[in-house]
């Protein structure tokens, strides 16, 4: 039986006004986003945390340091990539992942529902640069009931488990 290894990466980030809002690869529109060195995706960074952890090469800040200016604004698609070509460098390949977005918004049901179905031959692509969360990902949103980041300042977190 081959090795089975389990990430888990967690994200959080501020709303910030005049940022764009990028989550899993996906851009809304809106007068605010989320804070970051890079396009803040918070999706996408737990994501890279877990499929780092898992295969045990550190996480996002390790490899992609946030004092970097080479990074400053980078897409997170371009980080992703970059951390699973290390991931399968290292011998390991991502088999599967579920990501649950907490945050009052934006509501990301309507548009992350094709990634729900993953099999289905009819399914479209959510996000054609980012083939590795149209395969292997799920994605969904939870609505926070006065939780610790509630407050206007409060932004959007993610918690993700990914297996390598």
């Amino acid at each position: 039986m081959a090795d089975l290894c389990v990430g888990t990466g967690f994200d959080a980030h501020a709303f910030e006004p005049g940022v764009p809002l990028v989550i899993g690869g996906m851009t809304f529109r809106g007068d605010r986003g989320l804070a970051g060195h890079s396009d803040g995706d918070v999706v996408t960074h737990a994501l890279i945390d877990a499929i780092l952890g898992a295969a045990a090469l550190g996480d996002i800040g390790t490899l992609f340091p946030s004092d970097d200016p080479t990074l400053l604004g980078v897409s997170s698609l371009k980080l992703l990539r970059e951390a699973y070509a290390h991931v399968q460098r290292s011998g390991w390949r991502l088999v599967n992942a579920d990501v649950v977005l907490i945050g009052n918004e934006p509501k990301i049901a309507p548009s992350a529902s094709p990634v729900v179905a993953r099999d289905s031959p009819r399914r479209p692509s959510r996000c054609s640069s980012a083939p590795l969360l149209d395969r292997y990902a799920a994605m969904n949103d939870h609505r926070e009931r006065k939780s610790m980041c509630a407050g206007p300042a409060a932004g959007s977190r993610t918690g993700r488990r990914g297996k390598t």
